[in-house]
């Protein structure tokens, strides 16, 4: 027999030049022609397997896009209920502001009116206490 590898002539098993054994060589390479046959088996019937594929891919984007949406509605609503007016300064009158009703815990929008102005009310001072001479 003539060495596949080296080209040498052999009488046994084993090439007597590079060592090679021609039976596991022949096991390799049917295992070899055994794996290319499923392979194209799984190419032939490829387009049933891509279709089962895609629909996990878009519910895989989708399950994604809906953790997505979640978290940025959950961070929006922290950012309102903490949302502060810059520091430094007051909210001026007409302004709208983030307000959270104790009551129901939602955060609304509100808008800031000018303080009333101050009522001048005639204070009643009580009249001294008179000094009997008990």
């Amino acid at each position: 027999m003539k060495c596949p590898v080296c080209s040498a002539e052999a009488a046994g098993d084993e090439c007597p030049s590079c060592g090679l054994i021609f039976s596991k060589w022949k096991q390799r390479q049917e295992r070899a022609k055994l794996e290319a046959r499923a392979a194209l088996n799984i190419l032939e019937q490829g387009p049933a397997q891509a279709a089962v594929d895609l629909r996990r891919g878009r519910i895989i984007a989708g399950v994604f896009l809906a953790a997505w949406m979640i978290g940025l509605t959950l961070a929006a609503r922290h950012h309102m209920r903490t949302r502060r007016v810059s520091k430094g300064r007051s909210a001026q009158a007409g302004e709208m502001v983030p307000f959270l009703d104790p009551k129901t815990g939602a955060v609304r929008m509100v808008k800031v009116y000018p303080a009333a102005p101050e009522v001048q009310t005639e204070k009643t001072v009580p009249p001294p206490p008179s000094s009997s001479g008990d």
